[in-house]
């Protein structure tokens, strides 16, 4: 029987036992104990602290979700949850930066000399930022079966310890690094965000969390994205269609993308896009998945304009 509002008003507020208060309201002994217990968890949930709230939530969380649930429910909250940064380095509607990704550090064929000769010649070259998108890392796990036996740093302290101490370090030059599968695959694991570690022992270094950040430098906007898909029949299709679903009031002057260690660029929808390139050599992954191999780096230079245009210049280097 469903009760009007009234009558479980009388309910609540009624002296007795619930057998009493039932016969007196010509209602079920289950209806007065049911909306009696609404009324005491009610009272019971505005008396309680900050603390023993949070406490109560966490007891119905894990009572509701078993421990595999709640860790890609929060993998998932800390992983989808794109960052962003605005700053003004130098002059603003100018900007000069080297974009990079894939580093890989930790794998056997990791190229680490191409990744400190290309730091060294982008310094030189006076950039206001470098901006590495994703893969910083190699991961020690599954990624792919045979991934073992193809590092040389196993393991997250390794990885973190040789990223912290043997990665290109000029200080006046800010690296921003977005997060991709591999270093992901350390937080769903062992619940440890390295890139997040790495920034805090490292002043150079600005963790831009994972797969997605919108990173404004200088007035320059650029959208970094970490694709997870295979190759498509076209190089620039999954590129395509990345832009195409920005919202056109939000486009960005700069788009990076890319998983699939290759390079592109192509202007599209007046964005200025890129695949970005990788500092691995070929391993088996890349012989696996057909990967690109060939070590790239560029370095852009954007000059933006009164009606909001922007002209391009980019050097770009093959090692």
């Amino acid at each position: 029987m469903k009760l009007n509002d009234e009558t479980i008003k009388q309910i609540q507020s009624a002296d007795g036992s619930a057998r009493e208060v039932a016969r007196q309201l010509w209602v079920s002994a289950d209806s007065v104990i049911k909306y009696r217990k609404q009324l005491s968890e009610a009272l019971a949930q505005k008396k309680e602290s900050k603390e023993e709230k949070d406490a109560r939530l966490k007891s119905e969380l894990v009572k509701t979700y078993s421990p595999e649930e709640l860790r890609d429910i929060l993998n998932h909250l800390q992983v989808n949850t794109s960052k962003s940064i605005e700053k003004i380095i130098n002059d603003r509607w100018h900007l000069k930066f080297a974009l990079l990704g894939d580093t890989h550090i930790g794998n056997k064929q990791s190229a680490k000399k191409e990744l400190d000769d290309f730091y060294k010649k982008a310094w030189e070259a006076w950039v206001d930022a470098f901006i590495h998108c994703w893969d910083l890392v190699d991961w020690s796990g599954h990624v792919f079966k045979w991934q073992m036996y193809e590092l040389e740093n196993v393991g997250y302290d390794e990885q973190l310890k040789t990223v912290v101490n043997d990665y290109p370090y000029y200080g006046d030059v800010k690296t921003y690094m977005l997060g991709g599968n591999h270093d992901e695959s350390f937080l769903k694991e062992n619940w440890a965000n390295i890139i997040k570690n790495i920034a805090n022992l490292r002043d150079d270094i600005i963790d831009m969390w994972f797969y997605d950040a919108r990173i404004k430098l200088n007035g320059v906007d650029i959208n970094a994205h970490h694709w997870w898909k295979s190759q498509a029949y076209a190089k620039s299709y999954h590129m395509q269609k990345l832009i195409e679903n920005i919202d056109p009031r939000d486009q960005p002057d700069i788009f990076a993308s890319w998983h699939r260690h290759d390079a592109l660029y192509a202007s599209y929808r007046n964005i200025h896009s890129f695949l970005v390139w990788s500092f691995l050599k070929q391993n088996l992954l890349a012989k696996r998945f057909n990967l690109g191999t060939v070590i790239w780096w560029r370095i852009v230079e954007v000059n933006l304009k009164d009606d909001w245009s922007s002209d391009i210049e980019m050097k770009f280097i093959e090692y």
